[in-house]
């Protein structure tokens, strides 16, 4: 078999409305090159200032319009690349914000005898659901193997894109997005008889701090994974206007970005930038709330 067969490609989705790549993704992106032979970063951001930053191999770059949420991002760049060519696919989006190697991850995750796997699993079922299954890996990091990338056409056939980015309604949409790619991916693989696991075992997490309640991990849990060894929060509990991120001690992010971020990584700088997003963004949030109650 040729060599070209066995490359490794992460497909990395990026959404801002800034005109520049925020560092924190270029922290992301810096870590994640040393598990792949190629990052196609597939962005809504036009000519973004420091573009050069990730033009240069294993980066590419895809500029796309935001349609369709991250599954949207996916599916664009998926019709870019012949998958064939590829032994492993990662669906990663920028959502999370890591602090530290990720090594230990990858090693886990390649050993796994699977067909896909993924950072944490979730066994939520949101009101609209569709499934009788629920479980899902959570689709903000995947990682597809042989037998799952085979499967990735007809995946992507069956949820009809085209269709999907004619829906008007943004609720409605998101929830479809939700329910078709979230949840659906996954239970289409399992489906189809493919095994997967994730080093995040959601269940364990619930029964030991939520009486086995389902719950979000990453947003609720997210103080017990960092100290059992994952250095990755999500970025929207940074910015989060839950006062219990920024002042109770156990959840407070900073706090746990400094204590347990790597020894390589420019810690304070990063805290720095997400200091600015979280500000930027709960002004937007209060901005467009005072621009509702006038109308």
């Amino acid at each position: 078999m040729s060599n070209s067969f066995k490359k490794r490609i992460c497909l990395f989705s990026h959404y801002y409305q800034g005109n520049h790549i925020p560092y924190y993704v270029l922290v992301y992106l810096n870590e994640l090159k040393n598990y792949f032979d190629e990052i196609l970063v597939i962005t809504n951001t036009q000519n973004p200032e420091n573009i050069s930053q990730i033009e240069n191999p294993p980066f590419s770059v895809l500029f796309v319009n935001n349609e369709g949420y991250d599954f949207g991002m996916f599916y664009k760049a998926f019709r870019t690349i012949n998958s064939a060519h590829y032994e492993q696919i990662a669906f990663i989006n920028d959502s999370n914000v890591v602090f530290g190697s990720l090594r230990f991850l990858f090693e886990w995750g390649n050993n796994q005898p699977v067909d896909f796997w993924g950072l944490v699993d979730s066994y939520q079922k949101p009101g609209y659901s569709t499934h009788t299954n629920n479980y899902h890996i959570q689709s903000h990091f995947i990682v597809l193997n042989k037998k799952a990338i085979e499967l990735l056409p007809a995946y992507m056939k069956q949820v009809n894109f085209e269709e999907l980015i004619k829906i008007n309604d943004i609720s409605f949409l998101k929830k479809k997005v939700i329910n078709d790619w979230e949840i659906g991916f996954t239970q289409f693989l399992v489906k189809n008889r493919l095994t997967c696991k994730t080093y995040i075992d959601s269940k364990k997490y619930s029964d030991l701090y939520k009486n086995g309640l389902p719950v979000n991990v990453t947003t609720k849990l997210y103080c017990h994974t960092i100290a059992n060894g994952v250095p990755v929060i999500k970025k929207r509990v940074i910015t989060s206007t839950d006062l219990r991120h920024m002042l109770k001690i156990k959840g407070n992010w900073k706090r746990l970005i400094k204590k347990y971020g790597g020894e390589s990584f420019e810690i304070e700088k990063l805290i720095k930038e997400l200091q600015i997003i979280r500000r930027n963004e709960i002004k937007a949030r209060i901005s467009k709330l005072f621009k509702r109650k006038r109308k």
